[in-house]
């Protein structure tokens, strides 16, 4: 899927757009306007930037995106 990054926001495109901003350390915001969805999640991992950690982070958020759709 395309995205595109402005303003401080990621968005992440498809049928049902993903609205979302990373900050360091684990902080992070998605919005699913379309399904009137908001998840935060706060964190202190032990690097500012942790791919891997991030990459479980989308996965989960597309997991509870497609089990409350």
């Amino acid at each position: 899927m395309p995205i595109h990054y402005r303003s401080q926001w990621y968005v992440l495109h498809g049928a049902s757009p993903l609205i979302f901003g990373l900050a360091s350390f684990g902080q992070h915001l998605f919005i699913d306007r379309k399904n009137e969805l908001v998840i935060a999640r706060f964190s202190s991992q032990p690097l500012p930037v942790d791919a891997e950690r991030m990459e479980l982070a989308m996965r989960a958020v597309s997991q509870i995106r497609k089990a409350l759709s």
